[in-house]
């Protein structure tokens, strides 16, 4: 019994010794942030090394690792402050125990929310840089990742900001030391600096060993000032105190103008971008919506013709030429347009004219194809079939791109283009219709 307690005693025992090489403390590990970001970093912080994997060094000399891929397999001491999105070979960030079960925090699944909700309860410094500084980052994207755990396992994440829905998309987490993991979307860590700048303020109360106060220069005390020295310093502190109202000011004006530009996206996503977005219904009274604001009467057909005899979705006139009519077939794509559309409306322009004894003075095509792309980088509405578009143009055809109606619809609201102009160019095209989007200055 005594020489088991000799061998416990043996392994928990340390002497005393000196510490030599130690730097200065927090010490920050930089991994894979961007090296654009380093010398902030270096400016901010006593101790700061980059490198490209954790491995490169001793964890164990280091405070925080600032990373921004999974910190998953991280050494337990450290702090974590994260700028991550997940790939194909990792979504999971960390792996953690609670309420006696081992599960892993992680990106779950991408969220379209756009209305987002900011907890009273984190700390005011924290309130202001998820306002400032990540609302914008994830009003950007049509997107965001969902951060948390099972569904089934304890609720660990603390969230700093949420959707209408409830769901993370920034957090913080305890890990298996105990010591904090912050978890943030990656085009965040531009704010990286600031960002652990609160944090470090946040992790003090927990740990003052690791993130000790400051050490002022004893010359600096004012006992030890010459009187040039106070009068600077009263105007430093002046200067530095009326650095912070402008920028607190700055920061509430942004925070506005931030949330009035959501609002704004939201009523475009529903509203114009429709045009750029959508299909079915929702495409053509987006285009319904557009040839009105062009001066045109539009009729919603779908509304008159009987189930299962449906033809053309709209007919376009206008009040000061009685004799023009309009037949038009509105078409939304996933993938390019199809040239079968055009065979289409010729059906529809023989019903038309077995109906009205005449012929539609034109007949339109608009297709919004590619809806999952970029609207600049999307090609000519059906741009391999030249011939085909000649020879519907020949019948009083024109196939339409929405990119093409939305450019319009702008510039008619910037009064780049009138709306004399804007039915004249409809009117009057045939085959394609072709236009270049203007330029204010």
């Amino acid at each position: 019994m005594r020489s088991a307690f000799i061998r416990q005693t043996a392994i928990i025992y340390r002497p005393m010794s000196r510490i030599f090489g130690a730097n200065p403390r927090p010490r920050i590990l930089l991994e894979q942030v961007p090296e654009e970001l380093h010398d902030a970093f270096r400016k901010s912080f006593p101790t700061v090394i980059a490198v490209t994997l954790r491995d490169e060094v001793d964890q164990a000399e280091f405070d925080v690792l600032v990373t921004a891929v999974s910190p998953e397999g991280a050494e337990r001491h450290l702090f974590v402050l994260v700028f991550n999105e997940p790939n194909p070979y990792r979504t999971i960030l960390e792996q953690v125990t609670a309420d006696q079960t081992s599960f892993p925090i992680k990106w779950l699944a991408p969220s379209k929310g756009h209305e987002f909700h900011v907890p009273t309860s984190i700390d005011p410094a924290l309130q202001r840089f998820v306002q400032a500084r990540v609302i914008p980052v994830l009003n950007r994207k049509a997107e965001n990742w969902v951060l948390g755990g099972p569904i089934q396992a304890p609720k660990v994440v603390t969230p700093f900001i949420t959707t209408f829905r409830g769901e993370t998309l920034a957090g913080r987490f305890r890990r298996m030391s105990g010591t904090e993991c912050w978890a943030f979307p990656f085009e965040v860590v531009e704010h990286a600096v600031e960002c652990l700048g609160i944090a470090i303020e946040l992790w003090r109360m927990q740990d003052l060993t690791r993130f000790p106060f400051p050490v002022e220069d004893w010359a600096s005390n004012p006992r030890w000032l010459t009187s040039p020295e106070e009068e600077i310093t009263r105007e430093l502190h002046g200067l530095r105190q009326q650095r912070k109202q402008v920028l607190a000011e700055l920061d509430s004006q942004e925070s506005v103008l931030e949330t009035k530009f959501g609002d704004a996206r939201t009523r475009a996503d529903a509203d114009e971008r429709q045009l750029l977005t959508a299909q079915g219904d929702s495409l053509v009274r987006a285009v319904e919506r557009c040839f009105k604001e062009f001066g045109f009467h539009v009729k919603y057909m779908d509304a008159i013709w009987k189930v299962g005899d449906r033809r053309e979705d709209l007919r376009v006139s206008l009040a000061c030429d009685a004799a023009w009519t309009n037949i038009t077939e509105v078409r939304g794509y996933t993938r390019g347009a199809e040239l079968n559309d055009l065979l289409r409306i010729g059906r529809f322009r023989t019903r038309y004219m077995k109906d009205e004894g005449k012929v539609p003075s034109s007949a339109w095509y608009v297709a919004n194809e590619l809806i999952a792309t970029d609207p600049g980088s999307r090609p000519l509405v059906l741009g391999a079939n030249n011939t085909e578009v000649e020879t519907f143009g020949e019948d009083d055809g024109l196939a339409i791109a929405t990119v093409t109606l939305f450019d319009m619809l702008m510039d008619l609201r910037r009064e780049l283009l009138s709306q004399d102009d804007a039915q004249r160019l409809l009117r009057e095209s045939r085959g394609r219709l072709v236009y270049e989007r203007r330029n204010a200055s």
